[in-house]
């Protein structure tokens, strides 16, 4: 599982810093990888009944059903479609991470050392703009290895982090006077 960071800009409205954690907390939660919903029928995947059918050696359909559970965690059911559960979310088209958490505020003078990776920390990899738009940054995080095997070259690799870097830092400076979060990635 990969954790990063991310940096989230909301508006500094005067509220208290637990209102305004709320609020970065609700921004981040729209780009989640799942999303709330009504409830929905979430059918099992054949791959998942044939490797219960062979691991437990059975094709029984009411065993079947019971072993799902353990699939998923909760009550199934069957219908003509084939087992599902119920589940309360839905693919998000705009999802970026499994879970996150915010971790806190963070004060200009602890930009470079909260986003900029200074100190050892990872680079921010992505900002939530005011408007709660999206950016994806750059997968580079340390010291850009001397010899890369896979991926973009070195030098693509040290250019596309020095645009990020740039395009951060005018993102944290322009915004420096609004409520600012830091907030720890996984996918």
């Amino acid at each position: 599982m990969a954790h990063w960071n991310v940096c989230i800009i909301t508006k500094n409205d005067g509220s208290t810093i637990d209102e305004l954690t709320k609020k970065a907390s609700t921004v981040l939660g729209r780009f989640g990888y799942e999303i709330d919903s009504a409830p929905i029928k979430r059918y099992a995947e054949q791959y998942q009944i044939d490797g219960l059918k062979e691991h437990y050696k059975t094709d029984d359909p009411a065993t079947l059903l019971k072993l799902a559970k353990n699939l998923y965690w909760q009550e199934c059911f069957a219908d003509e479609n084939g087992i599902y559960y119920m589940s309360d979310t839905v693919e998000n088209p705009d999802g970026h991470f499994d879970s996150a958490q915010i971790l806190g505020r963070v004060l200009p003078e602890d930009f470079g050392l909260a986003f900029l990776g200074e100190g050892g920390n990872r680079m921010c990899r992505a900002i939530i703009t005011l408007d709660g738009e999206w950016l994806d940054g750059p997968w580079n995080f340390g010291p850009i290895p001397e010899v890369v095997h896979f991926g973009p070259s070195r030098e693509e690799r040290i250019k596309e982090s020095g645009e990020w870097i740039a395009k951060l830092t005018s993102a944290l400076e322009q915004n420096k006077h609004e409520a600012i979060f830091i907030a720890d990635c996984h996918s």
